[in-house]
């Protein structure tokens, strides 16, 4: 195994673009970049909830130049990213919900898939960019609903809105980085459900709880046998930022890679619930099952390629990642200091 890992001071003083960095994924991205002493740029639309990581962490902070806008809007994208000057983009910009894809169907279709074009349009013939990371997600994969897990080279085909979004994604990513901008190095990555402190969307699991607690409310669960692969937030941005980092320094890392937990993290829903309300009793739900809506049971990732060629791995088991992570809600409700807090977590994770 070429032993690689994450080299810390590579990213000091690199100018780094982040699409989509008011997001909940993204606010953790900000800090940790600048954990590491990176220039950050950001291109998004404002925090998509009233309460937000981005605000609450006071990830805005860390910023050297942001734009509050559309990654659809291309002319401003390019101006910005010409006026920044970067040289890694990491593109997170995305109507990032498999429910909302099915309500916003046109939205979504035009964020993650035009969008994408958008950014690599608006990337032609700058001389400063030498890598983007296009972020898509563990369900561009063609779901089979076996007991499988799915590696980079097996066949992508999303079936619902999001899902076949991220696949487009995929296929525009490997266009222009063997056609269209091949002076530049494009991969993609593939991570499975994130979770951690600061994440406020709508229908996923653990901000439901919290909302569910907060409320005193009995929680909604539509699909309790679900399997997922989940992992703590910085699990995947540190392979992110190791990706990059290779892609930068070698060309033969312009393709596809998955970033997902160890097999003893695959866990139904049902299994997050009840060792959830270990720490929180007060936690109630009941069983409402939409069959209107196609949603997959079963989706694990195959990290292999990432663990050898990457020398990346996933630290924290299942149980340590959701204590961490009401931990976190934990310290927000006391109204301690969030900021602090989540990096904190971020140097600990760095340190083991």
């Amino acid at each position: 195994m070429e032993k690689v890992g994450l080299n810390k001071s590579f990213w000091s003083g690199k100018n780094v673009l982040i699409t989509g960095h008011t997001g909940f994924k993204g606010s953790w991205l900000v800090h940790t970049l600048d954990l590491l002493g990176a220039n950050i740029f950001g291109y998004s639309l404002k925090p998509p909830t009233e309460i937000n990581m981005y605000t609450e962490s006071h990830a805005y902070k860390k910023m050297s130049r942001e734009e509050l806008s559309d990654i659809r809007d291309k002319e401003n994208l390019k101006n910005f990213i010409d006026a920044c000057s970067p040289e890694i983009i990491i593109h997170l910009a995305a109507q990032s919900l498999v429910s909302k894809g099915y309500t916003e169907t046109l939205q979504t279709f035009d964020t993650n898939i035009m969008g994408t074009v958008n950014l690599f349009e608006a990337c032609k013939n700058n001389k400063c960019i030498s890598v983007i990371l296009n972020i898509t997600s563990d369900k561009c994969y063609e779901n089979m609903e076996w007991d499988y897990v799915y590696r980079e080279n097996d066949r992508i085909g999303g079936i619902d809105p999001y899902s076949c979004s991220k696949s487009c994604s995929e296929l525009i990513s490997k266009t222009y980085s063997n056609v269209l901008l091949n002076e530049m190095k494009i991969a993609t990555a593939r991570a499975g459900n994130v979770i951690g402190g600061g994440d406020w969307a709508e229908n996923r699991l653990i901000p439901d709880m919290i909302r569910s607690i907060h409320n005193k409310d009995i929680l909604l669960i539509r699909n309790p046998s679900s399997v997922r692969p989940w992992q703590h937030v910085i699990e995947p941005i540190i392979g992110y930022l190791i990706l990059a980092e290779k892609n930068f320094n070698c060309c033969d890392y312009n393709q596809s890679w998955n970033f997902g937990p160890e097999a003893s993290s695959f866990k139904e829903v049902k299994w997050i619930l009840e060792h959830t309300k270990k720490c929180m009793p007060d936690l109630k739900w009941d069983i409402k099952r939409n069959d209107a809506q196609y949603e997959s049971n079963l989706l694990m990732l195959d990290s292999t390629k990432s663990n050898m060629k990457l020398n990346w791995i996933s630290k924290w088991k299942i149980e340590q990642t959701i204590d961490k992570t009401i931990e976190w809600y934990g310290k927000w409700i006391k109204k301690e200091n969030i900021e602090k807090f989540t990096c904190e977590q971020i140097i600990e994770y760095l340190n083991e």
